[in-house]
């Protein structure tokens, strides 16, 4: 006699967000499947460190925008009290620099409030399972960046300053005003403001003091890094170190953009059969409507088969109708109607509807279940 199947630990999972109804909605969300289990959640980043190193969760979702700090710097703190546990940033922002703030911060997943339930379960099941996912909107402007090269690498846009302009930025960190800039370098005051028109333009910044905190946050990592290649060779090309840098981030990259296209493509198949499930119920709804109350009578208190020809041809016989019958009395026959199907994601999928018939005048009158 075969022993049964061990049954799989659910993950549990730790929420952070700052609004209550998106904690209540996840909550409820992730309840309703016997893959997870909820162990904790907060609305705030010191809550959130706490409750993480108390529970040790397999997966926390964490907001990007929290009212004491930011989820990227939760997750870097949060993954020292608890290493096992995997990050996902679960926010509603998809801008450059909070995602690679979020990446930069190790986080294992990058995934928007607005995509679909299946996907986010999906992703968190992937994400528990050691794969990192990122979002299709969010891959998409990962490559970008990508595909732009090296130049915004703050590095590389320090060594793009002239010597010139990198004296007078210096001369400014020193206090020194256009004036005495100009009469230090022996130029004039307006040929100084051009030239730090041009470095400030270079070092992508708006302001002479956002201009001053860059050259002097970097030049430091410059000095202590002598051997720092972030710079293009005279013929345009790139250095072999730089060109191996490039490469291994894009392996990085690549890896999340297959996993995040793959689930792009099975969130879209889920879609369109949930549809076709929905429609599929309807038919056998209607088709109930036109039985007189002998023929409900007669129908096998449970029975199974395939949907409809006219929905085979687009969906093979993947989906799989059954029909249970019950005496709620006083006349009335109880039809609950559903529908199964192999999900995408290898999880079973089903829709399900129920009705009611009655004996009286009345006999096709129907009452709508909820459609879930």
């Amino acid at each position: 006699m075969s022993m049964p199947a061990a049954k799989t630990k659910p993950i549990k999972v730790y929420l952070v967000d700052d609004h209550a109804m998106v904690l209540v909605g996840l909550s409820h969300l992730l309840a309703d499947s016997d893959s997870f289990s909820i162990v904790g959640s907060a609305g705030n980043m010191q809550d959130g460190l706490q409750g993480i190193a108390a529970t040790q969760p397999d997966v926390a979702l964490v907001d990007l925008r929290l009212p004491d700090g930011s989820g990227g710097d939760l997750c870097k703190q949060a993954k020292i009290q608890s290493p096992q546990t995997r990050f996902v940033i679960l926010t509603s922002f998809c801008n450059d620099a909070a995602i690679f703030d979020a990446i930069a911060a190790g986080v294992d997943g990058y995934l928007l409030k607005e995509d679909d339930t299946d996907s986010l379960l999906e992703a968190i099941r992937d994400i528990a399972d050691g794969r990192s996912v990122l979002a299709p909107s969010v891959t998409k402007r990962v490559l970008g960046r990508i595909q732009k090269g090296t130049a915004d690498a703050p590095l590389h846009r320090l060594q793009s300053l002239s010597r010139q302009e990198s004296r007078i930025i210096e001369c400014i960190s020193q206090g020194m005003t256009n004036k005495e800039v100009a009469t230090a370098l022996h130029l004039s005051e307006k040929t100084v403001k051009n030239y730090l028109a041009n470095a400030m333009q270079k070092l992508q910044v708006g302001r002479r003091t956002e201009a001053v905190a860059f050259f002097m946050r970097y030049r430091k990592e410059l000095n202590d890094n002598p051997g720092n290649t972030w710079k293009v060779n005279a013929d345009g090309g790139f250095s072999l170190t730089e060109f191996m840098i490039g490469i291994a981030l894009a392996g990085i990259i690549l890896a999340g953009a297959i996993s995040s296209v793959t689930l792009g493509f099975r969130a879209t198949t889920n879609a369109r059969d949930s549809r076709n499930a929905t429609q599929i119920l309807r038919h056998e709804v209607d088709a109930i409507r036109l039985l007189s109350w002998q023929e409900v009578v007669e129908l096998n208190a449970s029975e199974s088969y395939p949907a409809a020809k006219q929905f085979r041809a687009a969906t093979g016989d993947r989906f799989t109708i059954i029909r249970q019958l019950s005496d709620d009395g006083l006349g009335v026959k109880r039809i609950e109607l559903r529908v199964q199907w192999p999900g995408a994601f290898g999880d079973e999928k089903e829709r399900a509807v129920w009705t009611q018939v009655s004996r009286n005048g009345l006999n096709n009158s129907l009452e709508y279940g909820q459609l879930r």
